[in-house]
């Protein structure tokens, strides 16, 4: 008798345990729910390329600028954006007001000088930047983004080696300069909600903070639209 109570009891405790998930549906039907995990951001991975012009101005004792060049790159983008709560209450899974995303870009800028020979210089470039959705409550431009942020970039190579202007000779093929850049932009994602995969541009100005070398008082500034495709990692699609 001890032994069938106890199957009894053990009987009863499965059946509670397992009507959170499982509910009767017509005709004597079993249906079984399927818990899913919701997250309050969707995390996007992305690769795009970029284009654009590159500026040079000058410090005292320096004259060789004498034109804006083209710039030309690629890389890779980390993309974050926070969740939030809509006109009525209700909670936006990684559709919120604010993101963040994180690039590592390769750039080749072309400025014109004075001398023979265009100063050309290869940068490796990793913006971090902060991203405001303003129109994140409404039915349009809901993935439109302004944006702010520093971009830690360092110079990869230089050409030519020597540029000579005006009978003056720089060592440019030395120049292994650092510099944080003060980035700004805005741009917008082709789909229907932030969690889907798609394709996204943004337009960007970078200025430059840092001198290229300290025999050379230049600094470098960008402006460049990126086209890219992103595809989400974490988060539910929609």
């Amino acid at each position: 008798m001890k032994r069938l109570q106890t199957l009894w009891l053990l009987f009863v405790i499965c059946v509670c345990s397992a009507s959170a998930q499982i509910e009767g549906g017509e005709g004597g039907t079993i249906t079984i729910q399927r818990k899913t995990k919701a997250y309050n951001y969707e995390l996007s991975f992305g690769l795009q390329a970029a284009g654009g012009v590159s500026m040079m101005s000058e410090g005292d004792g320096l004259s060789v600028y004498d034109g804006s060049g083209m710039s030309l790159g690629g890389g890779a983008a980390l993309n974050v954006r926070f969740g939030g709560k809509d006109s009525r209450n209700r909670d936006l899974h990684g559709q919120g007001l604010f993101g963040v995303g994180l690039e590592l870009n390769y750039r080749q800028h072309t400025v014109k000088t004075l001398g023979q020979d265009d100063l050309e210089l290869g940068y490796f470039e990793v913006p971090l930047m902060v991203q405001f959705y303003p129109f994140y409550n409404g039915k349009h431009l809901r993935n439109f983004y302004i944006e702010a942020g520093p971009t830690f970039a360092g110079t990869l190579s230089s050409k030519p080696d020597v540029l000579t202007v005006d009978n003056t000779s720089y060592r440019t093929g030395d120049i292994k300069g650092f510099d944080v850049k003060a980035s700004v932009g805005v741009g917008y994602r082709f789909n229907e909600s932030s969690a889907n995969d798609g394709f996204y541009v943004n337009a960007r100005y970078n200025f430059g903070s840092s001198d290229l070398a300290g025999n050379f008082p230049a600094k470098i500034s960008t402006a460049e639209i990126t086209i890219g495709y992103m595809f989400k990692c974490i988060g539910s699609k929609r």
